[in-house]
């Protein structure tokens, strides 16, 4: 099935491509010069007619260039950790980047962007992070994040295509930026379906220009929006993680429909809608020795999610829940398995104005999963609750300060060890915006 999906989304690609290629760009013709000049009055006293003027020659315009036409952006994230209990054991894989062993300063991110626009129905968008680790302790290493294309299939841009290594449309939290969600860390619940949240495919989005335009507002202001990802999406690709080869011949498809609208009292409520399924391989070096797992080391992976957001203005509310299949470890087998997962979030937030265009948001989060995490040793089983308390202040629109308090339960079950933690945390962190 998946292939004869594959097969019409390629087919209906290729016959509007020779239409969208015919048609020149409006953007880049450049407006018209008027035709004719005014002629400059006759001498004072002067009987003679003056000859009239030929009208002066357009300037020349050469076309631009692709570097004329590009945005270059990005943003830095510097943390201190203050471990304030930890029992049994300090190490939490998927707490951050790192395992979180001890207190201290990291960067946690520092991005760098590239927009290009070639043509008006043409961009390109590159996004590098210069603070991904290597092996051991070895950190601040240039990775990939994105590489894609977007090609707009019609004129208004209601349709665009998205070819390259992009962010998958599933879960709002997901698609939303790190330098503009409030919780120092995406909820494990969603963020595990579709780990560092990218992958490499091909994703088809429409949205309705005026409801882009509501799309690309959202995140001005400190409104905490996730961008422009349309109002629905579909898609295929690898399933594999960002950066990671495809281990099987099977594609992962993936879908989403969203409707934000306004209500009274300006307010802007966004319920959504998402589903994605495939086969996931699980590298090799993934499992631990003695681990019994199947013979090609693949396993059904598939999720449906409800999302519903409300805008903070001034109150907000983000609440998403998901449900479905994966790999998981099983202690009673010591083997890897297909099993059920759930949990989702809650996040409520306040939008507070302050004089001379500073910014302050508290936020409060609860969140719960039940599960295995594809992307760990032995897709290891989590069963955790956590509740995140904290608030963000932004005196420019260059600097953005959190400060947030975190307490944690976690059990955790691989092939090495099962532990129930418990963990109290604060966290600060400066956002530099540039």
């Amino acid at each position: 099935m998946h292939g004869k999906i594959c097969t019409i989304f390629f087919l209906a690609f290729g016959f509007l491509t020779p239409g969208l290629i015919a048609q020149p760009s409006a953007a880049f013709t450049g407006a018209p010069a008027s035709a004719l000049m005014e002629a400059p009055p006759a001498s004072a006293g002067a009987g003679i007619v003056q000859p009239p003027v030929k009208p002066a020659a357009a300037p020349e315009t050469s076309p631009s260039k692709w570097y004329e036409k590009m945005n270059v952006r990005g943003y830095a994230q510097f943390r201190y950790n203050y471990l304030a209990e930890h029992q049994p054991d300090p190490n939490c894989e998927s707490c951050n980047s790192n395992p979180l062993k001890s207190n201290g300063f990291e960067f946690r991110r520092a991005r760098l962007a590239f927009t290009i626009v070639p043509s008006d129905r043409f961009t390109f968008y590159l996004q590098l992070d210069y603070s991904a680790d290597g092996s051991g302790n070895n950190k601040h290493y240039v990775q990939l994040r994105d590489a894609y294309a977007d090609i707009f299939l019609t004129k208004n841009k209601a349709w665009n295509l998205r070819l390259g290594q992009s962010k998958v449309p599933f879960g709002f939290e997901n698609m939303q930026s790190s330098s503009n969600r409030l919780p120092l860390d995406r909820a494990e619940a969603l963020n595990s379906a579709v780990p560092s949240e990218r992958d490499l495919g091909a994703f088809l989005y429409w949205a309705a220009p005026k409801k882009r335009k509501l799309l690309r507002s959202l995140t001005d202001n400190f409104q905490k929006g996730s961008g422009d990802y349309g109002l629905f999406a579909f898609g295929i690709y690898n399933g594999q993680g960002i950066n990671k080869t495809e281990q099987n011949d099977k594609v992962h498809v993936v879908s989403r429909f969203c409707w934000p609208f306004e209500l009274p009292h300006n307010q802007i409520l966004e319920p959504a809608i998402q589903a994605y399924g495939g086969r996931y391989t699980l590298p090799k070096e993934q499992i631990t020795s003695g681990v019994k797992a199947r013979k090609d080391l693949t396993y059904n992976d598939s999720r449906v999610a409800g999302s519903l957001v409300l805008y903070p203005r001034p109150f907000g509310v983000a609440l998403e829940y998901n449900t479905g299949f994966g790999p998981a470890f099983d202690t009673n087998t010591d083997s890897i398995t297909t099993r059920r997962l759930s949990g989702g979030y809650l996040t409520l937030s306040y939008r507070k104005e302050l004089p001379k265009h500073m910014m302050l948001l508290p936020y409060a989060r609860f969140q719960v999963f039940e599960g295995g995490r594809k992307a760990d040793t032995d897709t290891r089983l989590y069963d955790m609750q956590e509740t995140e308390i904290g608030f963000e202040f932004a005196p420019t629109k260059n600097v953005e300060v959190t400060l947030a308090y975190m307490n944690s339960h976690r059990h955790t079950i691989d092939s090495k060890a099962n532990i129930a933690e418990r963990r109290h945390w604060m966290r600060l962190q400066v956002q530099l915006n540039y």
